[in-house]
């Protein structure tokens, strides 16, 4: 069974989108005994979900959804999606994407895609969403433009919700890849996975919002996927 990974809004313009299946996390996965296409999936990642027009996120979740049966020949797939990438995932699920397991990292819990959520749902065996607090006002900005007056965090059921605080927008991405999947519970093990500068910046963060450190947790990739 194969994994795709979605990228986010603008997640195309990074110097290094952990998105390509040639990334450290992507590698990671890969030693765990996870397959991806030969190519990454990319969509044009522009702002979308404004006034109500979700018209690239519709269009894209079509091509996501021909790209996962060319390469899966019509079997399910697993999906990782981050922030507005979720948004095409559920596009892609509401027109018959069959999925196995489905991980939405700080995807804006949307009022105009509760229907493509419900309808995609069918088409889905596990989903589990990751995400923060306040910390990551982008998930709440992107909930907020779709109407909410109080925008919600948790995904609508049957997501396992699972809640990391204090984390923001990019920074539970890559918690979701150092801790969460990571082999090893030792940030420093990370290093050649990551990158120096990365591992440096990341940790920088940590100590700027002054939060208390916490041993990285591990949670198994193979349990989101239902394996």
């Amino acid at each position: 069974m194969i994994a795709v990974l979605v990228g986010g809004t603008w997640a195309d313009s990074d110097d290094a989108p952990w998105w390509r299946p040639s990334s450290p996390f992507a590698r990671m996965l890969a030693e765990s005994g996870h397959k991806f296409p030969p190519e990454p999936f990319r969509w044009t990642t522009k702002l979308d979900g404004i006034l109500g027009e979700n018209s690239e996120w519709a269009r894209w979740g079509m091509a996501l959804t021909w790209f996962c049966h060319k390469h899966s020949g019509g079997q399910r797939v697993n999906l990782i999606a981050h922030s507005h990438g979720g948004q095409v995932a559920a596009y892609a699920l509401s027109v018959g994407l069959r999925v196995n397991a489905l991980i939405t990292v700080a995807t804006p819990v949307r009022r105009d895609m509760l229907q493509a959520w419900e309808t995609g749902t069918k088409n889905l065996r596990r989903w589990s969403h990751i995400h923060s607090d306040g910390a990551d006002w982008w998930q709440w900005l992107g909930a907020r433009l779709s109407g909410w007056l109080i925008a919600p965090r948790e995904m609508p059921a049957p997501a396992e919700n699972i809640y990391e605080p204090g984390r923001g927008h990019s920074e539970l991405l890559v918690v979701v890849q150092f801790e969460f999947f990571a082999p090893c519970t030792d940030l420093a093990g990370h290093a050649k996975l990551s990158g120096l500068c990365q591992r440096k910046n990341y940790q920088s963060r940590r100590k700027s919002h002054s939060r208390p450190r916490r041993k990285p947790r591990k949670i198994s990739i193979n349990r989101l996927f239902g394996q």
